[in-house]
């Protein structure tokens, strides 16, 4: 019966200390991720579909935080605010574009960060205690689609305007078809 219980209370130390570990891994990575990156809201003036809580923030191509949270302007319900959280070591500028860009094929959004020149103040590492904001651009992919309705409201109204024109002049049109018959016989 000595044995038997000592195995058992070898086995229940073991589960704790791997659940110690565990909760300690976890409780360091969750600590440093939140100690490490600073917040910075994006303000987009429409909508960001695709761009997932979690999603990356890319500045000049290269990977430097992720999207926290989601939410609308709280003034303006058609803008979306993205707060961010970057490394602070990022050279994010006043004059710093944000953008939402999509990924090759699988067209998963993120947020794209691009550009500031060296004479601009630097947006983070102030200490005012206030959330730097950048406001973002419209996305090309935005443009593509605001292009592509304009182009087929234009082809609607055309193909309206070439149905009414046939319709007024359809016995002048069926006249000149009988008269190119006679012509040719």
């Amino acid at each position: 019966m000595e044995t038997r219980a000592s195995y058992i209370l070898i086995g229940s130390f073991m589960v704790a200390v791997l659940a110690a570990a565990f909760g300690f891994v976890y409780w360091k990575a969750a600590t440093a991720e939140s100690r490490q990156n600073v917040e910075l809201k994006i303000i987009y003036p429409g909508p960001v579909t695709g761009l997932p809580v979690g999603g990356q923030v890319l500045f000049n191509g290269i990977k430097v935080g992720d999207v926290k949270s989601l939410d609308f302007a709280p003034d303006d319900p058609t803008k979306v605010v993205a707060t961010v959280g970057i490394k602070p070591s990022t050279p994010i500028r006043e004059d710093t574009k944000a953008t939402l860009n999509f990924t090759g094929l699988t067209g998963i959004a993120y947020v794209d960060l691009s550009g500031g020149t060296s004479s601009s103040p630097l947006l983070l590492g102030k200490d005012d205690g206030k959330v730097p904001v950048l406001y973002a651009e419209r996305s090309f992919f935005d443009d593509i689609v605001d292009g592509a309705r304009d182009v087929l409201k234009r082809a609607d109204t055309t193909m309206k305007t070439i149905e009414e024109v046939l319709v007024e002049n359809k016995p002048l049109i069926n006249d000149t078809i009988k008269n190119v018959e006679t012509f040719s016989a």
